[in-house]
């Protein structure tokens, strides 16, 4: 398993758009994608799960990935998960 861990504006507000392209690229990876934000772990391949985390209030969040494709689903989704909370 490989995982990254990623800041976060607390208190943004996530827009369907954008999370909607993450959720459809997680989805081409085989690997289990999760993303861990305090004590809720989400799958990363559900829009309402990650929708869901714009309302947390944390500094940080993990992006988890276990599979035979890990590095190639975290090098490509770890950039667009900071655009995703950091805008």
């Amino acid at each position: 398993m490989k995982s990254q861990e990623i800041a976060v504006a607390p208190g943004g507000c996530l827009r369907s758009q954008p999370v909607a392209a993450f959720v459809c690229a997680a989805c081409e990876f085989s690997s289990e994608l999760r993303i861990v934000q305090g004590e809720k772990i989400i799958n990363a391949k559900s829009m309402m799960g990650v929708l869901s985390l714009g309302a947390q209030r944390t500094k940080t969040l993990t992006l988890e990935a276990e599979g035979p494709d890990e590095r190639q689903a975290l090098e490509r989704l770890v950039p667009m998960l900071k655009r995703l909370f950091l805008g």
